[in-house]
């Protein structure tokens, strides 16, 4: 729990504050439910969190409140690793295909000898 905290309490309300949340003051927006259940989210709010169309939205319902947090279904680095490694691949940076995973190991045990007698040599 954060040392400092901030609460803001009215009768049907209670909102916590955390000291690491980004808070600006908005007033609140009134939108309409679409027949098929769609919500339009104010275009101010929509820029402001840099929000694109096919992004994805957690929603959950808080005491009686709807709250939609904006969500990345894969971390950026992960994303940032996944795009290194194919890259590896197409340039042919890669080993086995393997029928064990001794065989597996055996070479990443040989990939890392060899760099270590590489970067030895240049010292």
């Amino acid at each position: 729990m954060p040392t400092r905290f901030v609460q803001k309490c009215t009768l049907s309300t209670l909102v916590v504050i955390y000291k690491y949340m980004a808070t600006q003051s908005t007033a609140p927006t009134t939108v309409k439910l679409g027949v098929s259940r769609q919500v339009v989210i104010p275009k101010k709010l929509h820029d402001r969190l840099g929000l694109k169309p096919g992004d994805y939205l957690e929603v959950e319902e808080q005491q009686g409140r709807v709250v939609m947090t904006p969500k990345k279904l894969i971390d950026s680095s992960v994303h940032a690793a996944f795009r290194e490694s194919m890259e590896d691949f197409k340039s042919g940076r890669y080993s086995g295909p393997f029928d064990t995973a001794e065989q597996a190991t055996a070479s990443l045990h040989k990939i890392a000898g060899e760099r270590r007698a590489k970067q030895a040599s240049r010292r």
